[in-house]
């Protein structure tokens, strides 16, 4: 797959809002594998869930500067900046050259994703 741009997902829109208020599956992607009442929690869903605070957290903050970012954003960015030392994308990035080499021509690299839609549907089936 070669990720590109999308109009979906924005950051400010109402569209945008409505999106990633449906970018869970039923449950936050929380299952129950063993059979028991020892839930878990699929960490892509947890991480599409703390994009979203730090989103919401973005406009909070520029229509209120003054306001103390959360507990929750902390934690996400943390969580997010961790998870992407731990399994970060390899793959080289063409620089601008435009920019000073700063930054990097996005959407021109082919990269292995795994099936997300599979893991979304047998979340949603374990709620069921």
């Amino acid at each position: 797959m070669t990720p590109e741009e999308s109009v979906h997902y924005q950051l400010d829109t109402l569209v945008g809002s409505e999106e990633w208020k449906t970018i869970l599956p039923q449950g936050k992607g929380v299952i129950y594998p063993f059979n028991d009442s020892t839930p878990f929690r699929v960490a892509m869903f947890h991480q599409l869930e703390c994009l979203d605070v730090i989103r919401t957290e973005m406009i909070h903050r520029r229509d209120n500067p003054s306001i103390a970012p959360s507990e929750s954003a902390h934690f996400c960015l943390n969580y997010l900046r961790q998870t992407v030392l731990c399994h970060g994308d390899r793959h080289l990035e063409m620089v601008r050259s435009e920019y000073g080499g700063r930054a990097v021509l996005p959407y021109t690299t082919r990269t292995d994703c795994l099936d997300w839609e599979l893991i979304w549907r047998r979340v949603e089936d374990s709620y069921k």
